[in-house]
């Protein structure tokens, strides 16, 4: 089975957030996307696995396979 990758490696969004001087971003605040994109891609059977380990530096990655028809 094949698989495609998203990588993300400057987050437009939480890149702000960290230069911000006098905020400290929200600990889950990626958790958005991960939500949003496999609430999306489970209807088209398509499975997502998020990699959230470089959010301090607006970096994610995403994983996703088509889930095999039975």
């Amino acid at each position: 089975m094949g698989y495609f990758e998203i990588d993300m490696r400057g987050c437009p969004s939480r890149g702000m957030l960290n230069a911000l001087p006098h905020t400290e971003p929200y600990p889950d605040y990626c958790g958005h996307c991960d939500l949003l994109y496999k609430s999306v891609a489970k209807k088209y059977g398509i499975e997502i696995k998020g990699d959230f380990t470089h959010v301090d530096k607006a970096r994610c990655k995403f994983t996703t396979t088509k889930k095999q028809q039975k």
